[in-house]
This record gives C-alpha cells, sequence and structure tokens, in this order.
C-alpha cells in the first residue's frame, strides 16, 4: 500500500510530474497577409499581440492557449557556500549572515508545434522584432544584421515581464465539475524572463514522431503562488481538519496493524478423552 493509503486522505494527493501546462503566445498572420515574418512584423515586437497583424491573438479578455507541453523543467537556485577563515577558533566556519548571490537555474519548455498554433512563426517573430536581427541580404547590397539584444518573452496577457508555468489537479479534484480536466492548483512565476536558446528540431525521414520545439529561459528570480487548495471549496474549515484528523488516524491504525502481532489462543482445559496436540506434548517435556 503507498503512503497514501489508496487516496483515502484526499488532502494528501501527490504531485505528478504531467499534469501541467504552459500558456505560450501564439502569432498567426491572416490569409490575405501571406509575407515573410520580417516583412510583417518589421522592428515591432508589439505587433504579436496586435490582433490587425495577429489572427490568433485572443483578445484581452482572454489569456494564451494553454499547452500540454512534453516536458518543462522547473526553476531551481543555487551558490556557492565559502568557509571563512576563523582566528578565534582556530579553524574555517561558515558565518551566520554571510553574504552570498544566488543563480537561478534556466527553464526549458519542450511544446509539440502544429500548423493552427505555429510556434515556429511565433519565436521568429519574437527574434526578428524583439532581437532587432535582420535576415535581408539582397544581392550583396546589403548585409544581414546579426547583432541584436535580448528578448523579452511572456506569456501573461497583464503586460507583466513574467513566464508562468501552471501545475494541475488530478481531473477528479472537484466532484462538481469532474470534466474539467485542467485544474489549476499552483503557479510557478518567473520574473523578468529572456530567451536564451531555441531549438526548432531536425527534419528526418527517419522519424515519424511530432515535431517538438525547445526554449530555454534565463529570469532573475522566481515566485511560487497558490491557485487552489485540494479540496479547498468543497468543505468549511472545521470540515476538513476534522477530515484531515480522521485520515490520518485511519492511515496511522493501518500502518501500525503492519507490525502487530495476532493475539495468542487462550488456553483451556483439555476434554476427557480428547487427544493432545504434538505442541502440547512437546511443551509437557
Amino acid at each position: 500500500m503507498p503512503f497514501w493509503q489508496g487516496w483515502s486522505d484526499p488532502y494528501t494527493e501527490p504531485k505528478r510530474p504531467f499534469r501541467f501546462v504552459v500558456p505560450m503566445p501564439v502569432f498567426v498572420p491572416y490569409p490575405s497577409d501571406l509575407r515573410k515574418i520580417s516583412e510583417i512584423i518589421g522592428d515591432d515586437v508589439t505587433r504579436v499581440i496586435n490582433p490587425t497583424y495577429n489572427a490568433a491573438y485572443p483578445g484581452d479578455a482572454f489569456g494564451w492557449p494553454e499547452f500540454f507541453a512534453v516536458s518543462c523543467t522547473k526553476p531551481g537556485f543555487k551558490t556557492d557556500v565559502y568557509k571563512s577563515d576563523n582566528v578565534l577558533d582556530g579553524f574555517p566556519k561558515i558565518f551566520h549572515g554571510q553574504k552570498t548571490i544566488w543563480n537561478f537555474d534556466p527553464v526549458t519548455v519542450e511544446l509539440i508545434d502544429t500548423y493552427d498554433q505555429d510556434l515556429a512563426a511565433t519565436l521568429t517573430a519574437y527574434l526578428l522584432g524583439g532581437a532587432g536581427v535582420k535576415p535581408t541580404h539582397d544581392h550583396g547590397s546589403q548585409v544581414a544584421r546579426i547583432e541584436g539584444q535580448l528578448i523579452p518573452f511572456s506569456n501573461c496577457m497583464t503586460g507583466e515581464s513574467r513566464f508562468e508555468i501552471i501545475e494541475l489537479l488530478e481531473h477528479t479534484a472537484n466532484p462538481t465539475r469532474p470534466l474539467e480536466k485542467k485544474f489549476k492548483a499552483r503557479k510557478y512565476i518567473l520574473h523578468n524572463p529572456y530567451i536564451s536558446e531555441v531549438d526548432f528540431g531536425t527534419f528526418s525521414n527517419n522519424d515519424d514522431d511530432f515535431t517538438k520545439v525547445k526554449i530555454t529561459l534565463m529570469y532573475d528570480s522566481y515566485d511560487y503562488e497558490f491557485i487552489h487548495h485540494r479540496g479547498g471549496s468543497l468543505s468549511s474549515l472545521r470540515d476538513r481538519v476534522q477530515l484531515r484528523r480522521e485520515a490520518l488516524r485511519i492511515r496511522n491504525e493501518r500502518n501500525l496493524q503492519k507490525y502487530e502481532q495476532p493475539p495468542l489462543e487462550e488456553e483451556r482445559p483439555r476434554r476427557e478423552g480428547e487427544v493432545p496436540s504434538v505442541a502440547e506434548l512437546l511443551n509437557e517435556l
């Protein structure tokens, strides 16, 4: 039996790595404007969120499409811990309150590309409009410009410079809406994210898998947001506390039963004419 006792406790649902979605901006030109991305975007990356140029813009009242991404690394952080000379004690030690610089691990998102929500077009638009890179090269008279600037990348419709990764509860988390599979629970928020690498994959006649796109983001820091508690909207605080205590009691009883010995049979007097068992004969020796 696993540690969550077969889901008997609705507040001890383990997180699963496949329950997540990633909102992503999408840029698709109108059928009447089928040109090169460089000709549509120019130097203005805001055209990605301009309904005049972007046929896929969902509008301010809606959010970007939430992709069931193939994979997405989570934020991580690390720093260097140094031991300083300690004259009083005679050995190097780590001092309380010692200053340091924290570094955050890059986040890589891998998504399946489609023709309706073309990530290759979207990321190319960010490169040409956001970074200022120009691919034009007309008969040697104009050299392509590859120098540019960092590309800010946000999947938030409010205009804030942040990138959100959303964790989901399992689809039966809310019994009143059992068919709502995308039940949002937590959210990683990357602050001030920038694109550091894009990989469109490889064309190959030996592979019939889906085309995937990888995006690597660098950022300044991250935050973690609670969206919904497991079962939090289903009962009052008092009822949730009582249910939690009852679940813990049942779990502890089950764990104790694994180590309890079966009770010994009580000795009873032998009836007249009853043949003693082998164990009884051995005990009488």
